[in-house]
């Protein structure tokens, strides 16, 4: 599990961007709601417990070195959206496999298909996809073998209580532009987009 966090911010309406965009070279991605808000991320890290499954009412935390590194790939890739303001932080636990692989096909446990793991908004119509064949029998060109899921229930441990969901709330913050953000050279900005949640309390680098 990691503890993962996304920037968005107010509706640009300037440019459409009609597909999930993942650049190579970094981390970023950018992805747009319906209302024109951008949603920035690219797997930058929140602060939270390694092992969530194990702490009662665990939340993610903001990471302001993530925040500042993520905007700053943003605004370095597209310098037209420097002064649009961010207006929230969405944080919360992102599932993993131990191996890193993600799981594809059927529990022999039970019968059901799933997919998950890896990249979600990258691989999720390919999941789609695949599991509907799977379900209708019908022939795949991939193969699937190192996606069995059974392959990672063999030794998974009991867990004894769940996650939170709060962790997902979207935080309100303030009127800093993206741009002012990134020049800030003191802490003021980032305190700021805060109303209850801590910062943790890396210069940026």
């Amino acid at each position: 599990m990691l503890p993962l966090q996304l920037h968005i911010t107010e509706p640009f309406l300037e440019i459409k961007v009609p597909y999930f965009l993942q650049i190579a070279n970094r981390k970023l991605s950018f992805k747009q709601m319906q209302n024109g808000s951008l949603i920035i991320g690219g797997g930058w890290q929140g602060i939270g417990n390694p092992n969530p499954f194990f702490a009662e009412n665990d939340t993610v935390k903001i990471s302001k070195n993530s925040l500042y590194q993520n905007i700053k790939n943003a605004v370095d890739l597209v310098p037209s959206i420097t002064n649009l303001k961010l207006k929230s932080i969405k944080r919360s636990y992102a599932a993993w496999t131990l191996d890193g692989v993600p799981i594809v096909g059927q529990l022999e446990s039970c019968g059901i298909y799933t997919a998950l793991g890896g990249n979600g908004y990258t691989y999720g119509p390919l999941y789609g996809k695949v599991l509907a064949q799977l379900i209708n029998k019908e022939n795949i060109n991939i193969d699937l073998t190192t996606l069995n899921p059974n392959r990672v229930l063999k030794d998974f441990p009991t867990m004894g209580s769940t996650v939170e969901e709060s962790s997902v709330n979207f935080t309100d913050i303030c009127n800093y532009s993206i741009g002012q953000l990134i020049n800030s050279t003191d802490d003021a900005a980032y305190n700021s987009i805060i109303e209850k949640d801590s910062i943790h309390n890396l210069p940026p680098s």
